[in-house]
């Protein structure tokens, strides 16, 4: 990627974070906005990543996740020759040389600490689910979207996320296709004892069913969602309501099962890791 094109990509996640309205408590977030462009999804989806992590390990466990491991990696830093902070207290930096300091700072944290805690595959798995789920508001429904996380320490599947769009427009008959046709769906996958299996099977159907008779290709989005529910082994349901966004909408609900862990079992790790580091 180009400097031009590394710097439109930061101004583009800049505008689309100052467009969203967020809102938290002690287990749950939630943020409104709308997918004004196709690039949006990506940046939508990382800024979800970001809330989840903070949401799963706890605000005070991610900022000494952070802050302790580049409090060290800038002592460190500081005893090289011309390091990065040499340049930056020269104000003779750049976009590429700020780009090489925070891949460093991004690359020291994830190997030194954030590959040895619980959730790291989990986030990314979850993230990409949404971001497959905001492609389908991109393509089919207003643009407009709220996601809401909420973490409950009770039951099977204690992470629950609910995507809620809205369709606009007065072919009625058309949006009611679309909804029966994504609840038709979730129920077939829905249908199968496990995820794993839902997805083998449908992923098979699809292959052996990939054309029509006439040779043409036949298009099915329930791949998507079985995609989903096989990397975050979830269950996946359908209300033909929005509380936030009311009119035409829709709520899907991804609930995800996980194994929580204490604040203490997590700070374990972090110190221990800051030892080994």
């Amino acid at each position: 990627m180009g400097i031009r094109a590394e710097r439109q990509q930061i101004f583009n996640y800049s505008d689309v974070y100052k467009n969203i309205s967020f809102s938290s408590t002690e287990n749950s977030f939630s943020f409104t906005g709308e997918l004004k462009e196709w690039e949006n999804v990506e940046i939508t989806s990382r800024i979800f990543y970001k809330k989840l992590e903070a949401l799963l390990y706890g605000k005070e466990i991610r900022a000494k996740m952070y802050d302790d491991f580049i409090i060290k990696m800038l002592t460190s830093l500081n005893q090289k020759e011309d390091s990065i902070l040499d340049v930056i207290k020269r104000h003779d930096y750049s976009i590429e040389s700020l780009h090489s300091f925070f891949m460093e700072v991004f690359d020291f944290v994830y190997f030194s600490v954030k590959k040895q805690l619980p959730y790291t595959k989990h986030l990314s798995l979850i993230s990409n689910a949404i971001s497959e789920l905001l492609e389908n508001t991109f393509k089919y429904s207003s643009r407009r979207y709220h996601i809401t996380a909420v973490l409950d320490k009770e039951g099977d599947y204690p992470l629950n996320i609910f995507v809620e769009n809205v369709y606009e427009g007065d072919d009625t008959e058309k949006i009611s296709e679309n909804i029966q046709a994504l609840r038709r769906g979730i129920d077939e996958v829905n249908s199968y004892s496990t995820p794993e299996e839902a997805y083998f099977e449908i992923m098979k159907n699809r292959l052996e069913n990939s054309v029509d008779e006439n040779g043409e290709a036949v298009k099915t989005s329930r791949l998507g969602l079985a995609k989903i529910s096989a990397d975050t082994r979830s269950r996946i349901s359908l209300e033909t309501t929005s509380k936030h966004l009311g009119g035409n909408g829709i709520t899907i609900k991804v609930s995800i099962p996980l194994e929580l862990y204490s604040p203490e079992y997590f700070n374990e790790i972090i110190e221990d890791s800051l030892k080994r580091s």
